[in-house]
């Protein structure tokens, strides 16, 4: 007896509950969209990747939040080329995760620079060094 994916059994039916196929869910027919894995309904907004814009800010995102999932999915082509689709709300989702990671990493480097500067000035008046935490009103209050 073989299983339903375990390479020695032909695939028939859309039913068969498969890891690398299509499940009970939704038929091989049906895209899904790239970002979620979950197939489009008539219901829910789901676009065709149709411009070489929306293809570079999509590409951009992934490598921002290192998501290798998208990353591996991306890596065979352009998303026309490979025929990508994708739920509104995940693309703006996706972008919206972006955005909060780099306006984070900004502002840590930002808190960084704001410590050196204060620990190069009082290093430059002979005031001692503070070892740990800095606090943020004493950082505002030599700044």
């Amino acid at each position: 007896m073989s299983l339903p994916c375990d390479g020695n059994s032909s695939f028939t039916s859309t039913s068969q509950n498969c890891d690398d196929g299509p499940t009970a869910d939704h038929s091989m027919s049906e895209e899904l969209c790239i970002i979620c894995d979950q197939p489009g309904g008539k219901k829910i907004n789901f676009y065709k990747a149709a411009t070489l814009g929306i293809d570079n800010k999509v590409r951009a995102s992934p490598e921002t939040l290192c998501d290798k999932d998208l990353i591996r999915k991306l890596s065979s082509g352009d998303m026309i080329a490979i025929d990508a689709h994708y739920h509104l709300t995940c693309l703006a989702d996706l972008y919206r995760r972006s955005q909060k990671f780099e306006k984070n990493k900004k502002k840590k480097l930002d808190d960084r620079s704001k410590i050196l500067q204060y620990h190069n000035s009082n290093r430059l008046l002979g005031k001692p060094a503070l070892v740990g935490r800095v606090p943020r009103a004493s950082l505002k209050s030599s700044l």
